[in-house]
């Protein structure tokens, strides 16, 4: 009887050595990656990552908005440490089908001036866009807004560049 327990606690202690040991992989050091790309949120939901997929796949950089967001939504951003971007340069946002490789819409600023840029913090009516930002769509014809299917699965990127650092957001969602 004393053989068994002493086997199944020889057992259970390398059991528990392997499940510790496995947090020193690359899974496991994702897991406590600290990210830097722009915090981004549709409809004031914010994206995030996974812990369970982060933990068994890997750190794969693309965010998920939980919740369905409207065919027109309001888009925003922040950023962690605006210091370590410098000066921003460059905001553009690309909107995909969930499996497709060109962009349905893409959104931008009117010209490069400091002032008609996207900036964090301010909330952006992706349907009816504000005059200093410009959107077309997959022809590259100039269009009023975004404007995306019911209840279909989406891709979108934010690129933000800076003098000293540029970021992309890469995040999914689906619209209600």
């Amino acid at each position: 009887m004393l053989r068994i327990s002493s086997r199944l606690v020889l057992g259970l202690a390398v059991l528990c050595g392997l499940v510790l040991a496995g947090g020193c992989d690359k899974s496991g050091l994702s897991m406590t990656k600290k990210d830097s790309v722009p915090q981004v949120s549709l409809d004031g939901h914010a994206a995030g990552k996974s812990m369970f997929k982060k933990a068994v796949k890997g750190d794969d950089g693309i965010l998920e908005i939980g919740e369905p967001v409207s065919v027109a939504p309001v888009f925003s951003f922040e950023l962690k440490d605006p210091a370590k971007y410098g000066e921003i340069t460059n905001t553009i946002i690309n909107i995909f089908e969930a499996d497709g490789a060109q962009a349905i819409f893409a959104v931008f600023p009117v010209d490069q001036k400091v002032e008609t840029l996207m900036k964090a913090g301010e909330a952006y009516n992706l349907g009816a866009p504000p005059d200093n930002l410009k959107v077309v769509n997959l022809r590259n014809e100039m269009v009023e807004g975004v404007q995306l299917q019911p209840g279909t699965k989406y891709k979108m990127t934010f690129t933000i560049a800076g003098s000293k650092k540029s970021d992309t957001a890469v995040l999914t969602f689906k619209t209600q």
